[in-house]
């Protein structure tokens, strides 16, 4: 199991037309998102603008969900919805989609290829993790956290608020618990990318 920690000041920030983007994680790391030619990508937004409209993102499938604030989101022709703080909503890169949201509102984006098996889970302190098969894990809080790697042996790894903690699993983790977070009832975000 090898692990890195990426802190905040390595991420990439970009503007876009409804505010600003904070890149966290893009993987091939020498991929662009410009390009297209990226497996998966970890980011957060804030905005500036009440309303947007979502980027085209075909032959990807997009995880998001609202760290602070809310989204309501209308998917043109298949249906509409709003999502708290930690509420996750999964749909197609292709799909057009427009949001609505409050100006305070902070997400999380993960943007990973059609083929690609993933999954995105929401975890409060106390809860376990078993991750399906190896491959890489990203884990992400906006507080100081204390997470419990299980594999051969047990290993604790501090990750620090909005910091983000990227495993490669070599080996099947057998589980991984949230043991404890600096702020009460905080959650603590598990992606999971297996090619």
């Amino acid at each position: 199991m090898k692990i890195k920690i990426i802190e905040p000041k390595a991420f990439v920030k970009n503007e876009w037309s409804g505010g600003a983007t904070t890149q966290l994680y893009i993987y091939p790391e020498n991929s662009e998102l410009a390009k297209r030619n990226f497996k998966f990508r970890i980011s957060s937004a804030t905005f500036t603008d009440t309303s947007s409209t979502f980027s085209d993102f075909t032959e990807y499938q997009r995880f998001l969900l609202p760290l602070k604030g809310h989204i309501y989101l209308s998917h043109k022709q298949k249906y509409e919805t709003t999502i708290q703080p930690y509420e996750v909503e999964y749909f197609k890169g292709d799909w057009s989609t427009y949001s609505e949201n409050t100006l305070d509102t902070v997400d999380f984006n993960l943007i990973v290829k059609e083929n690609i098996q993933c999954n995105l889970s929401v975890l409060n302190v106390g809860e376990v993790y078993i991750p399906k098969r190896a491959g890489k894990l990203m884990i992400f809080s906006t507080s100081d956290c204390t997470i419990e790697a299980y594999a051969s042996e047990k290993e604790e790894v501090q990750l620090k608020g909005w910091s983000l903690l990227v495993i490669d699993e070599e080996e099947q983790l057998f589980k991984l618990t949230v043991k404890k977070s600096e702020k009460a009832g905080e959650k603590v975000i598990f992606c999971e990318v297996n090619e």
